[in-house]
């Protein structure tokens, strides 16, 4: 008996958190258009990421430091977020943490992960 009363119940949510998914993704949020590249620059570092729209604002730390974020391409949206701090190493693993939030500012992006700081910021081929 307890089964044929939440099995509907399950559905229903189930249904609803699908339709809120579809509203959130056509709500105009952007989204990562390919894989942050996380390099090392003089000086400290730089992380270059494309995005699918422009955002309304976004904001970017890496190793726990609010970075400045440039427009490098606009006809890509394409950014660089740079920070300068002595003591990355290349080689190493940093977080990352990228919010960008929509034009409406009620939905946003949110990226957070632990990067490799690569030699240079060119990307190696294929990559």
């Amino acid at each position: 008996m307890m089964l044929s009363r939440t099995l509907p119940t399950a559905v229903v949510l189930a249904a609803l958190g699908a339709g809120g998914v579809a509203l959130a993704q056509s709500s105009g949020t952007p989204r990562l258009a390919s894989p942050p590249f996380l390099g090392r620059i003089s000086g400290g570092a730089a992380l270059r990421y494309d995005l699918t729209r422009t955002p309304g604002r976004q904001t970017v730390t890496i190793a726990g430091r609010a970075a400045t974020v440039k427009l490098t391409q606009k006809s890509k949206r394409e950014y660089t977020a740079l920070i300068h701090r002595s003591g990355l190493r290349a080689g190493r693993h940093y977080s990352v943490v990228i919010n960008a939030f929509a034009r409406n500012g009620k939905t946003k992006l949110v990226f957070r992960k632990t990067l490799y700081l690569h030699r240079s910021l060119n990307r190696p081929p294929g990559g």
